[in-house]
């Protein structure tokens, strides 16, 4: 199988203090097992990575099962890596395509100048000041602050954003998740993980085991059939 490289936005783990927990940097050099999408599997001495090109596809090479890479980049709380740069089979090192500037130096307004910055302390003051009530501390997603909140009785999950504009979505709960995995026929192994704006978890449905995402407009997407090999889910596998 093969895959187009894929060039993304590398969210950087040399951070400031409050980013810090979000990476950690990794080198990984082996084969590659598996090529699914904008995904590989890679074999490092006795582990496995799942590596992530990320979505914006850029025609820079392709990689198949076999092909011995070198990759750095951000080893991710979800347990992907997001490759920075790749060092191919035939010796070439590509850099992975990336915007101006990082969603952290975006977000807090990083050579903009020290009076556009936006913290966590701004993002709660924004929250108050628009009449929501905050269940929790807000944390840093890419271009914006997430919170859970109240308002008018009701609970939201809030998107606060430097411009001052809050977006505002019901919340969608891992109960909620839970529920819609099991609508689809799959049974569930553990308990889903909560990733951006959707939950993922591991699905065994007859025999087989999968990826399973559950989104908060219901949809329920099975993103790749799994085995004991796998990095991220191997090992809840019986």
């Amino acid at each position: 199988m093969k895959s187009s490289l894929v060039a993304g936005l590398v969210l950087t783990a040399a951070v400031a203090a409050p980013f810090a927990a979000l990476a950690e940097d990794v080198v990984i050099k082996g084969p590659v097992t598996d090529v699914f999408g904008h995904r590989i599997v890679m074999q490092s001495d006795t582990k496995k990575f799942l590596v992530n090109f990320g979505p914006k596809i850029n025609e820079l090479g392709s990689v198949k099962s076999g092909d011995v890479l070198t990759v750095e980049g951000d080893l991710r709380k979800t347990g992907e890596v997001r490759a920075a740069n790749v060092t191919l089979a035939d010796g070439k090192t590509v850099e992975v395509v990336k915007d101006k500037k990082t969603w952290k130096e975006w977000l807090l307004g990083e050579d903009d100048g020290a009076d556009k910055t936006f913290t966590a302390v701004d993002a709660k003051k924004l929250a108050t000041d628009k009449g929501y009530a905050l269940q929790g501390d807000v944390a840093a997603d890419k271009k914006h602050f997430v919170a859970r909140a109240t308002k008018d009785g009701q609970s939201y999950d809030i998107a606060l954003n430097r411009d001052g504009t809050i977006n505002e979505m019901p919340v969608f709960s891992m109960d909620d998740a839970k529920k819609n995995i099991l609508a689809k026929g799959y049974e569930l192994v553990g308990e889903p993980q909560k990733v951006s704006h959707h939950f993922e978890a591991l699905g065994r449905k007859n025999t087989e085991y999968f990826e399973v995402h559950a989104h908060r407009d219901g949809a329920v997407k099975e993103a790749r059939k799994l085995d004991k090999t796998d990095p991220k889910w191997g090992a809840q596998i019986p």
